[in-house]
């Protein structure tokens, strides 16, 4: 075990890791070997980073993992992927405890601050690391002319973004299923499942109509640049656009948020998407889409962020008609200043350099603190392990597993396969057809590319 290597699980691409290399980046100019690797794929890096300190997204991840992980001595810090939770009902259930965890907020740790303390896990309420790109010099990386020609714009319209976060929308009923149980075993206070279902299709449904009637009113006006949300199916979004020949839409895929608020003039989100404090960050004027079930699903202060909200396509237009066509002043900088400090808790452009410095003081200080490894973990790690096991014997014995560890791989590596049957193209990218996540996974070397954007701006 190399008590010099950290090793960063990287959820996703595009949101994830532009900030994740940032810390790591850090971390490496004060002596650390640092490596990097999507979520699942430990495999592909674990044998040469052989890592003391592993980095994880969230609370969950892979129990079987972190249990053998920490039988093996090695610390386990969680970095969290999605750390400002709105819901008006939600905890995970603290399966292993972490050694190290990062807060964005002190709402969220007042979840688990007992139990996590108790276990002697350290605690950190460090804010929201990704909101670093919204300073000098790391917004300097985003160039709105070379952004706007990826995407074929070249025009000097108005441009709309919107960010949809629809994702589990698309789920057939079979995939619902496996979502309800997942989230059963992982959160011990949760909304009802098939609510969300419920309101993200509704969302979607709202956003498509308005999509479809905008055509007529602000196709000489107006561009709309459309990001799924990360874990989404972009080839709806595509389809939707060529089918109905949305001449004045566009698809936004491969790129960050960052790339998305850059070039936008109003922003559109749904209801309480965190894109929308983004673009509030930004001083851009923005609207969420909402439904009759987002007040029982959600908390009225996020709900009540944005200058807009909306509840059908008519109501989305009469804004746009305000704010594009016919400008009005807006000044929201005390709400949004108010909300980032409550739940973003910094905003100052060295969230990720703080992080990178509390774990380089966690490693040689806090770090060497007694953990209760007890025999009652030994034995959760190894009735776990047997479980996992038996299941694999019955998969394999009843219906094989070739067929799902090739479904995996051509969900998280399609650019290996040749058959293209599986698969839909876009920007001469492989899409699985079923799942629609475009290039989610990082690759080994993909540091290298904002390592040198780092370097370039003298970072």
């Amino acid at each position: 075990m190399n008590s010099n290597s950290i090793l960063f699980i990287v959820d996703h691409k595009h949101r994830d890791f532009p900030s994740l290399s940032l810390i790591g980046y850090h971390l490496e100019k004060l002596g650390y070997n640092i490596y990097y690797c999507g979520t699942s794929m430990e495999n592909e890096i674990f044998e040469k980073s052989n890592p003391k300190f592993i980095i994880i997204p969230k609370l969950t991840y892979s129990t079987p993992n972190q249990l053998k992980w920490k039988l093996e001595g090695r610390k386990i810090i969680i970095i969290e992927t999605e750390g400002n939770n709105q819901d008006k009902s939600i905890k995970y259930r603290v399966e292993v405890f972490p050694d190290l965890y990062f807060f964005w907020n002190n709402h969220v740790k007042s979840l688990y601050e007992k139990e996590l303390l108790y276990n002697n896990t350290k605690i950190l309420v460090k804010g929201y690391y990704r909101s670093d790109y919204y300073f000098k010099p790391l917004n300097q990386i985003f160039n709105p002319d070379k952004i706007k020609a990826t995407l074929g714009i070249n025009n000097k319209k108005k441009i709309v973004t919107i960010a949809t976060s629809t994702q589990d929308s698309h789920f057939s009923e079979k995939r619902v299923e496996q979502k309800v149980k997942i989230r059963k075993n992982n959160f011990s206070l949760t909304a009802d499942y098939r609510l969300i279902i419920r309101n993200m299709r509704k969302l979607r449904k709202i956003t498509e109509q308005f999509l479809i009637d905008q055509k007529e009113l602000f196709n000489e006006e107006i561009n709309f640049v459309i990001k799924p949300h990360p874990n989404e199916s972009v080839i709806y979004w595509n389809k939707l656009i060529e089918k109905n020949n949305l001449k004045n839409c566009y698809l936004m895929v491969g790129k960050n948020i960052n790339e998305l608020l850059a070039i936008s003039d109003f922003h559109i989100s749904h209801n309480v998407c965190t894109t929308t404090a983004e673009a509030m960050m930004c001083n851009l004027a923005t609207l969420e889409i909402n439904t009759k079930y987002s007040k029982d699903l959600y908390l009225e202060d996020h709900l009540g962020l944005p200058d807009y909200r909306a509840f059908s396509s008519q109501e989305v237009i009469k804004v746009l008609n305000r704010e594009i066509l016919k400008p009005t002043a807006i000044s929201h900088s005390n709400k949004i200043e108010s909300y980032v400090k409550e739940y973003f808790t910094l905003f100052d452009g060295k969230r990720c350099e703080d992080y990178a410095y509390s774990i380089d003081n966690f490693i040689n200080n806090d770090q060497k603190a007694p953990q209760r490894l007890s025999v009652k973990l030994k034995l959760k790690y190894y009735f776990l392990i047997s479980i996992i096991k038996i299941k694999y014997i019955i998969k394999k014995l009843l219906f094989g597993l070739k067929d799902e560890r090739k479904l995996v791989m051509q969900v998280n590596r399609p650019e290996r396969f040749k058959d293209g049957k599986e698969f839909y193209e876009i920007n001469d990218q492989k899409v699985h057809k079923d799942w629609g996540l475009f290039d989610n996974k990082i690759k080994l070397d993909d540091y290298k590319y904002w390592y040198k954007q780092f370097s370039k701006i003298g970072i």
